[in-house]
């Protein structure tokens, strides 16, 4: 049953609402701020998805392509690829707690909903990787709301929570694959449940399925007409995962945190213990909560796969309404506003560690930089003076290397050059090789003391033409050497096969 916001107290108070509120404000904010004033490079996998993005597409050997959409259109309308990223996923961050607040707020009331939302801060997931903008974190805000949206569906029967609900469905499976394992709850609820299957005799959850099916109907081709590559890429990296049960212990461990605010919002004492809500609205939260984990967890065991530990970032956006469900009986007013100064507090401290330690830490310990360190701009700078030199009047249009080092090279230059990754046609298939040949190419890489040459198939260099020593931001290493050459490789350098210099 809805219920409705607790009743107003003195001047000066703050509404659950403007709590949350708060706390959003916050971690947009300074986790864009401070994450962008350390990285001179995007994280790993927001430079993959840029490399992705410039060619909208509708998959790739990896995965579905809607992070590379939003990626490449805050590309386009900011210039940015350092603080553009970090927005996003904090904007996602932000949608995730207020339709977590929103649910609750229709569970288990306004304050108890506000205590549940705070909660989140204290989980890892929403917090320290959260800077990587990936398909983990754009699916955050739609399993939260998800659940949001079939509860209005179910308790209204309006159309338009019905469409909401086939259209976020459909942004799921745009998102990453496994959102599949969320998704089937919402059958399963309309099944199980009395009003649910009330509302199965009425047109909306049918409308619901319709535009869900419309939706994913391009992407479901794509993937028949690529082999179903991104499943291949999935099944490989679950092989180096870890067991489910120590895929549940990283789970445990990433929620250990939500105890500095868990203390301040009244769920440590005596009689913290008092749920909330019909049992009903505590089994929702339930399904919705730990469902996708347990269902995750036993496809993993029946099928002897490993799971990556971020697999589950996206799952726990219920996971501080269950906690308030259950243990909220001391939560009050007062209670709340300590809550909010210690996830404030929480906020500005990680965030602020995290800039700071991308961008200073390994050179104040004398480590190997961090990606995020990376000196992307002047990558590009030698890039492009190295292709002008025998091309003064044609833009860089092609670039030839691995994600990390070609994608950072390719990624502010004039005329947004694409990428043939790893010199691979196959997983590169918005390159015309023909074109590629015709217009020319620069091939880039890492070059490391007595390496081999880096292997792009028949795009593999001679030699290095040039290699160029980029000095570490802040740190007295020995320089970043990265190699250059042409393609077509000039026909001296093809009969010397001469090695990296």
């Amino acid at each position: 049953m809805a219920q409705a916001d607790a009743a107003p107290g003195g001047p000066g108070r703050l509404s659950p609402p403007s709590i949350v509120g708060a706390f959003i404000a916050a971690q947009l904010l300074f986790w864009t701020l401070f994450p962008a004033l350390g990285y001179s490079a995007p994280p790993l996998d927001v430079t993959e998805s840029l490399v992705w993005g410039r060619e909208w597409l509708l998959g790739t050997h990896k995965h579905p392509p809607l992070p590379s959409w939003l990626l490449e259109v805050a590309r386009l309308a900011t210039g940015s690829v350092i603080w553009a990223p970090f927005l996003l996923s904090q904007i996602c961050v932000g949608l995730t707690v207020w339709s977590a607040f929103l649910l609750g707020r229709q569970l288990i009331g306004a304050e108890r909903a506000a205590a549940g939302a705070l909660l989140l801060a204290g989980i890892f997931y929403f917090s320290w990787p959260t800077p990587e903008f990936n398909h983990n974190v754009v699916q955050m805000p739609i399993w939260a709301a998800v659940p949001l949206f079939l509860h209005h569906a179910v308790e209204r029967g309006r159309w338009r929570d019905w469409l909401m609900l086939g259209l976020l469905g459909g942004i799921a499976i745009y998102g990453k694959y496994s959102a599949a394992t969320m998704l089937l709850f919402v059958p399963l609820w309309l099944a199980l449940t009395p009003e649910g299957r009330g509302r199965l005799r009425e047109p909306g959850p049918w409308a619901a399925a319709a535009l869900f099916v419309l939706l994913i109907v391009p992407e479901a081709v794509w993937l028949f007409a690529h082999d179903f590559q991104p499943l291949d890429w999935a099944a490989l990296r679950s092989g180096g995962g870890g067991t489910p049960l120590t895929f549940l212990g990283a789970q445990i461990a990433d929620h250990l945190p939500i105890l500095l605010v868990a203390g301040p919002a009244g769920l440590i004492g005596r009689a913290m213990w008092r749920p909330a809500g019909t049992v009903r609205d505590r089994r929702y939260l339930l399904m919705f909560g730990l469902g996708p984990l347990i269902l995750t967890v036993i496809g993993a065991v029946i099928g002897g796969s490993g799971l990556k530990d971020m697999w589950g970032m996206p799952m726990f956006a219920l996971s501080g309404l269950i906690l308030a469900a259950y243990f909220g009986g001391r939560i009050d007013a007062v209670r709340l506003r300590r809550q909010l100064v210690a996830v404030l507090v929480l906020v500005v401290l990680v965030s602020g560690i995290h800039g700071l330690l991308v961008g200073k830490g390994p050179a104040w310990a004398g480590l190997k930089p961090m990606r995020g360190a990376w000196p992307m701009d002047a990558i590009g700078a030698a890039t492009v003076d190295f292709w002008r030199e025998t091309h003064p009047d044609r833009p860089l249009r092609f670039v030839i290397g691995r994600f990390w080092t070609g994608g950072l090279a390719a990624m502010n230059a004039e005329g947004s050059p694409s990428v043939l990754l790893d010199g691979d046609p196959a997983i590169s298939p918005w390159i015309d090789t023909a074109e590629l040949d015709e217009a020319g190419a620069v091939i880039v890489w890492q070059v490391s003391p007595n390496s081999p040459l880096p292997s792009f198939g028949p795009y593999t260099p001679a030699r290095a033409e040039r290699l160029v020593g980029i000095p570490w931001p802040g740190s007295d290493r020995p320089p970043l050497v990265i190699g250059l050459a042409r393609w077509p490789q000039p026909a001296r350098l093809q009969e010397s096969g001469a090695g990296a210099k």
